[in-house]
Order: structure tokens, then sequence, then C-alpha cells
């Protein structure tokens, strides 16, 4: 179990990371995620446009419990952006 804190700071690193997605890539489904989108593209774009003290090993576990969750619970699975998060 995590706090709330960390839980609200997850949520919004995964809310921005879906806006990253939908307004700066192509991508049209979960599966089309790539490896460098997952860890180059969005930890560059992170620092570039969100000014917070968030570092790149938060930004990754946020992402890799979101990759697992739905991996997990919705059975959506994507392999290639989970290897960009290890």
């Amino acid at each position: 179990k995590v706090s709330d804190r960390t839980a609200r700071k997850h949520t919004g690193i995964i809310g921005v990371f879906i806006d990253f997605i939908c307004g700066y890539t192509d991508v049209e489904s979960i599966e089309e995620i790539t490896r460098g989108m997952v860890n180059t593209h969005f930890k560059q774009w992170w620092k570039r446009k969100v000014w917070d003290s968030t570092t790149p090993d938060q930004l990754t576990v946020a992402l890799r419990k979101f990759f697992t969750f739905i991996a997990t619970e919705k059975g959506i699975v994507n392999e290639k952006a989970m290897k960009g998060l290890q």
C-alpha cells in the first residue's frame, strides 16, 4: 500500500503521460506505445514542459505501476513499454 500523497503523485504523472501520448504522438492504442516513448521521449518532454522536482526514477515507477495495472486488471499487455521501464 502506498500513501495518499504517493498515489496522487503517481496518478498525476500518469495523467500527464496520457496527455503526452495523445497530444505528441500518433498512437491510437496502448499496444502501440513503444519503449522509447515511455523511457526517453516522455522523460525528456517532462523535463522540458513540467517544472517540478519529480525525478526520472519517480516517472519510471509510476509508469511501471500503470502498465502493470493495465496488464493485470485489464488484460492489456505492452511488453515493449515494460522493457523500457526495467
